[in-house]
Formats: C-alpha cells, structure tokens, sequence
C-alpha cells in the first residue's frame, strides 16, 4: 500500500487481524516521514515527507539504517519545531502539491508531528496482533547482505511458528506511491513463504536450458545470470522460481527483467543520439536492475538451502561461505559490443602509454621499461612492443643471455595492433577521454582480434585525430599481438606466446593466479622437464639459522637443468617476458607472482629471514612496510605468516630495486595513495585515492595468500589456488578480512569500498559498453 494516513491504516488492520494473526507490517520507507495530526486530531493524520527543492518530486534516499533513519526523523522533528518556534503562532507551511500554495498548521509541540516509526510502533498496543519492522531499502538497486539478514532475522520466529498454528501471516507493505520497493519486497516474502510453504506448480516444474549463443534477454538470460546459475546448486531452478514469482508480484510495467531490458535497450538509443550523460544515467540504471535480480536468485538459493536449517546461519555469511558469487558481479558491467555493433562506435587511438620510457631501454632493445628480476631468475618484464623490438628482445635473450627458450606473457585485457611501427588500441567513440575498451571475457577479446584480419573491417576503421597525429595510417599492413609474434616463430623456433588478461584497475581475484602457474606448467610439460629444480626432502627454505639450504653449486645456472632421459643433455633454461601497455604496474604484479612461485621451489635468497630486512627509519615505517592491521590480523592466522609476509616483501622490494626510476612500489603505494586522499579537498579525487589504495592493499593481501597457499601446496596441480582460497582459506575467515578492508578504521567512513560487493560497485561505475 502507499503511505496511509492514520484512519485508513487502522481499517485495513482491522480488515486484516480479523482473518490472519499475526500481521507483519514491514515499513520501506528509509526517508523521514511525518504524520501531521490536521488540528490536532490523530483521526485526521495526514503524511509529509522532506524534499530538496532541486528534486521536489524525489524521495531523499541515502542508504540509511533502521536505526539511523529513525535518528533522522527525530532530528529533523526537532528542527521543524525549533523553525516554527521563531514566530509566535508556531506554524509550519505544509505543501499538498509543490505546484500550489501551502497549507499552514501549528507544530509547537511534537504530538502535533509524530514520526512514521512512532506511529507504526504505537499501533502495536492497539493491535495485539500486529508486528512492525522499518526495512529501509534502496529505491533501485539490491539489498545489502545486512539488510537480508535483518529481514530474516524478524520473520523467523513467525514463519516457524506456523507449523504449530497453521496460520500463515499476512504481510502489509508500507511504500511510497512512485517507487518500486514494494513489489520487491514482495518478491522477497514470496520467495520466504515458496521455499518454506511450497511454490506454484510452475515454478517447480522441470527448466529449458539456456542457450549461451541465443540467449533470451526477456527471461533474464544476461552474461552474470548465466555464469551464476552454473555455479548455483539447481541454479536454473532457483531461477525459473524467481522468475515466476517475479511475473506473480510485479506489474508489466515493473516487471525486473523488462525493466533491464528496458534501460539496455534505452542505452543504445541514447548513445546513437550522442546523449553521453543520459546514457550513462540509463546504464547506471540498468546495473541497477540486474544487480538486483542477481541477489534475488542468490537469495533463493540460501532460502533453498537454510529454511530446512531453521536459517542457522545469515545471508550474509552464506555469501562469504560462497565467495564465487562475488567474483562473478565482475560480469555485471557493462560489456564492449562485438562485431559490426562494435565496429560502429569503436575508434583507434595512438598508444602513447607503451612509448613512455623510464628505464632508458628503447635505444638498445626498441622497447620501453625492459627490466630483469634482481637476481638469478630467469624473469623480465617490457612495456607492449612493436614487432622490430620482438626481434632485438628475442635476439638479446636467445645470443646474449642465453636463455633456451622465450616465453612471452601478455597481460593486456584491451585490444592493441601494430600499423606499420606504431601501436594502436580500441576505444569507444563515446569516451571523451579515449581510454581502451576492456574485455573481461578472453571469448570477447579473441572476437576483437579475429576481426582486425577481415578486410572489410579495416577498411571502415576510424582514428582519433588530435594535435600530435592528425593523419589517418594506410592499412595494408595490421597486425595483432599475436600475430606479431607469428612473425617472428621463423627465425626464433624456441618462443611461446601466452595471454593472461589482468584487469589495469588493481582488482585481484584468484584466477589471475591460477591462470599465472598455468603457464608454467603448462611450458614445463611441453618440454618434458621443470625449469627450475623442485623442493626436496630436506627442504629448499632457508634454515632457522640463516644459511641456505641450496647452495651455490646451483648458482647462475639455477635454470640450467639437464634433461637425464635423453642421451644428448640439452639444457633447458627458459626466459619468462611478461609485458603490458606500460611494463610497470600489471608487468611488477605478475613478476611478483612468478617470483613467489620459483622462490617457493628452489628456497629463498638471504633477506627473508627475521633480522635480515633493512631497517627503515621513516615516518609511517610500520605502514611503509606493509604492516597495517588488517594485515596483522590475516598474518596471524596463516602458518608461518610472518615468514610468508616477509618472503612477499622481499620479493617487491626486489623489483623496486630494479625499477626504481619509475617510482612504483606495490607495496608502498598502499600508503602513498592514502597520504594523497587525506590531503586533497576534491571529494571525488578524495574517493579515487582512498579506493586505489584499498585495491591495492587488496591486490598484497592476495599476495601473501599466495604465498601461503604455494608453502602448504606442494602440487598446485592437485589444488588450484581458486579452490584453496574456498576451502582452506575460507574455513578460518579469510574472506571475512577480505570483506571488510581498511587502513584506518575512523578515516573515509563514507567511502563504501570496504566489502568485495561495494569495491565491483565502483569499479563497475568505470566501465563502458553494452550489457550482455
């Protein structure tokens, strides 16, 4: 129902008690709203909410609490009071219609304006059957974890209490008229009263598969819906059912997947008509929408699972009890189009970032940022290159260094191609600022690439002309990455050429990993041999003692293994060459990671052990090394976890030390990028600041479990990193720290980047494209 005044409430519990007992009264409304008592007579109560002038017609919705909503309203009560005191008759204008003139009532005392929260509560003393519960929920958007649980949490007792009675309650919705929380939130109920009670017939019955190449947009069939009912027990059936409740509850006009088809749709039409702000407004809107549909289905799943449980545990444990389904709201973005949807709004940009030298190495290798791994490891790192800089990188490793075999990495999630000596990648005619168009998926990248080799598409390539380049280049001679690499198998047979896409935004999760080891396994099986010795029986860790347990017999040829099982020993001593659009930020990541992953096979250099780290005489040392609490508390619960902290730390300062020109610490960024968004006024460069040092903070707590998981595992064949993380590490909280990241605990409160959900929020906002 919307907003009633006090006499019709009455009549309609009265209606209600006389058939069903207990009524729940769930209240939607998180913006203040009061009862006037019309001269002073209860009966006549009329209702007002506050508004902005700028959005009269707007509710004010800002995320609040029960609890602090209720806080509002009786702080704004006493604000109304104390302006209506400053005449001597106490009126306050009351607007019926923001069109109109007001009406003037007397407010001197606060029984003249009572709140919703103390009118919903009194009721319960008239109506001995009548339970209230404010659910403050957000006008488009899903609920919070919290907000489920609070729900759960007050329908408990009377769900369960039904099998003794056989009455089922009825549930009357409070609402606002224009918004669509209602029909959302009976969803919710129907969906609690369907897994406890029973469906209808047809939300039982057997679902049609989805097709992944003909997907039905009109039954929800996006990209992040797909991936989720295929990790979801019965995940299509925990679909089909929201499905059918949802065309049960909602209205054609509000029915949730229309609605996301709606605004997807609205999108491409706003786009088509240069309507840059609106569009955006349009595809804020429709994440929105699928972001709730997605917890829907998530929530049917845990009712499916717990209502037999009596709902022993809460929503939000059961979604850190299945970390998964966050990593798959990664997929609730926005999309880049494919072929000749995408041909119409792409536009190719100079590579610029790829020429920005800070290691003084494209003079003798034509390429920028080259760099070498301090130490014995056989791991380097290069901005993207040209295909000439291919041939000199591989020239200066195979004659010079005497590596056997090149493997190189590309890191890139975007589409890059070389025209005749220059680099160019993709970008959306609709972005101002000409940044890359991402791919989450590598299907969508390959599609990308594949099409650069169609002569039609190229012909109807655009370019972006600005100041330093205004002409258009001829187009005879294109090549992607990886045909870039083709070129060069002729001259250089021992090369192999890998994709591990990393997201440029610091995001971590554990497929990047896994995809990292993968290809060294995956090159030590090709030649039949491991590149570097495995851990022994005595074991490759330095001793307690401080002196290496692989000595120096291994030296300079650490990857210099003979293969016994042939009669010619060919030694096998491969270079690993990972580069991305710079060769810094997504380059030092996966060099730290393939660091850990030899160090933890072949025993740690000197440096790890306590005692043998510099010490740093700064301000801010202790969080200069790493040491803030959050990651204190994660250290504590690994084993060995201050030895597998300084293993981590060692192998970052280690790649400062080879870099050091670029001013990139991975580790000492966490602080830098903090100290920046305290000192700055901007509030929206405030919030960037503080959101980059939360990921990157993220991306070195990843690291560290890592780690960890690399010195328990011996074989990460047998388990990957993605399935340790659910298993072991979920079983003692990991995902409960990872939920819950900070640096300090009283700074940057209202910056909700803190749980894994609320970092996808905002990184989503960063994204272009179209929804899938």
């Amino acid at each position: 129902m919307a907003q009633p005044n006090t006499a019709n409430l009455k009549k309609i519990l009265e209606m209600l008690l006389a058939h069903s007992k207990p009524v729940l009264l769930l209240n939607l409304r998180e913006e203040p709203v009061f009862v006037l008592a019309v001269n002073q007579n209860a009966e006549n109560a009329v209702s007002y909410s506050i508004r902005t002038k700028e959005e009269v017609h707007d509710c004010i919705v800002s995320g609040l609490t029960e609890k602090e909503a209720n806080e509002q309203e009786l702080t704004l009560r006493k604000q109304v009071l104390r302006y209506a005191a400053t005449n001597d008759s106490f009126d306050f204008p009351f607007y019926n219609c923001p069109t109109k003139e007001p009406y003037i009532y007397n407010v001197q005392y606060e029984d003249f304006l009572i709140t919703s929260n103390e009118m919903y509560s009194r009721l319960q003393f008239e109506y001995a059957g009548l339970r209230y519960f404010r659910w403050c929920m957000p006008l488009y958007s899903a609920l919070s974890e919290e907000q489920f649980d609070s729900f759960i949490s007050f329908m408990k007792p009377y769900v369960f209490d039904v099998k003794q009675t056989c009455i089922i309650p009825a549930i009357l919705i409070a609402k606002d008229k224009r918004d669509e929380r209602c029909t959302t939130a009976m969803v919710l109920c129907s969906l609690l009263y369907g897994n406890v009670f029973g469906f209808p017939h047809e939300a039982n019955s057997s679902p049609a598969k989805i097709n992944p190449k003909k997907p039905c947009y009109e039954k929800g069939e996006f990209q992040a819906i797909r991936s989720l009912v295929s990790l979801l027990p019965d995940g299509l059936l925990r679909k089909q059912q929201v499905d059918v409740v949802i065309d049960m509850c909602c209205a054609e006009g509000q029915n949730l997947r229309f609605c996301i088809l709606h605004a997807k749709n609205l999108v491409s039409k706003l786009l088509e008509n240069q309507q840059i702000k609106e569009s955006q407004e349009a595809a804020n809107k429709a994440l929105q929408y699928l972001d709730r549909y997605f917890y829907l289905i998530c929530f049917n799943a845990y009712l499916a699972e717990q209502a037999r449980q009596a709902f022993n545990i809460s929503f939000s444990a059961w979604m850190l009890k299945h970390p998964n389904l966050y990593r798959i709201q990664e997929q609730l973005n926005l999309f880049p189009k494919k072929g000749q949807a995408l041909l119409n709004e792409c536009i190719m940009v100079e590579d610029t970032i790829s020429q920005e030298e800070r290691l003084s190495s494209i003079q003798n290798l034509g390429v920028a940022n080259f760099q070498k791994v301090t130490g014995h490891l056989p791991l380097y790192g290069m901005a993207q290159p040209v295909s000439q800089a291919v041939n000199k990188v591989l020239d200066y490793l195979i004659n010079v260094k005497q590596h056997s075999q090149v493997i190189f990495i590309n890191l890139r999630n975007d589409v890059s191609v070389e025209i005749h000596g220059k680099l160019y990648y993709v970008s959306n005619t609709n972005d101002p600022n000409k940044q890359p168009v991402f791919f989450n998926e590598m299907s969508h990248y390959n599609d990308m690439e594949s099409l650069f080799n169609v002569e039609s598409f190229r012909k109807q390539l655009k370019f972006h002309k600005d100041d330093n380049n205004s002409e258009t280049p001829d187009l005879i001679e294109i090549m992607t990455t990886k045909d870039i690499f083709k070129t060069t198998e002729a001259k250089f047979p021992n090369q192999l050429y890998y994709h591990v896409p990393l997201p440029l935004n610091y995001l971590s999760n554990e497929n990047i990993f896994d995809s990292l080891i993968e290809v060294f396994i995956n090159v030590e099986r090709k030649y039949k041999e491991s590149s570097i010795p495995r851990r022994t029986s005595e074991g490759s860790r330095r001793s307690s003692t401080g002196n290496p347990c692989i000595k120096s017999q291994v030296g300079k040829n650490l990857c210099r293994i003979s293969n016994n099982s042939s009669t010619s020993s060919t030694p096998f001593n491969p270079a690993y060459c990972f580069f991305g659009s710079s060769g810094i930020e997504r380059t030092t990541f996966a060099m730290a990671v393939a660091c850990l992953y030899m160090y933890q096979r072949v025993g740690f250099p000197p440096g790890t052990l306590p005692g043998e780290q510099e010490r740093i005489s700064l301000f801010d040392a202790e969080q200069s090394m790493g040491n803030f609490p959050i990651v204190r508390r994660l250290v504590a619960l690994l084993p060995d976890g201050y030895q597998i902290k300084r293993e981590v730390d060692f192998v970052l300062d280690s790649l400062f030390e080879m870099m050091s020109t670029t001013h990139f610490h991975m580790r000492e960024m966490i602080l830098a990028t903090y100290n920046l968004a305290r000192k700055t006024s901007d509030a929206e460069t405030k919030k960037n600041f503080y959101c980059q040092s939360i990921l990157l903070l993220e991306r070195y707590i990843y690291l560290i479990l890592f780690n960890s998981y690399l010195n328990l595992e011996k074989n990460p064949q047998q388990k990957s990193f993605c399935q340790w993380m659910n298993t072991d590490a979920q079983l003692v909280g990991v995902h409960d720290i990872l939920n819950n990241l900070h640096i300090s605990e009283t700074e940057f409160g209202h910056i909700k980047i803190n749980t894994l959900r609320d970092r996808w929020r905002y990184l989503n906002e960063r994204k272009t494209g179209d929804i899938l």
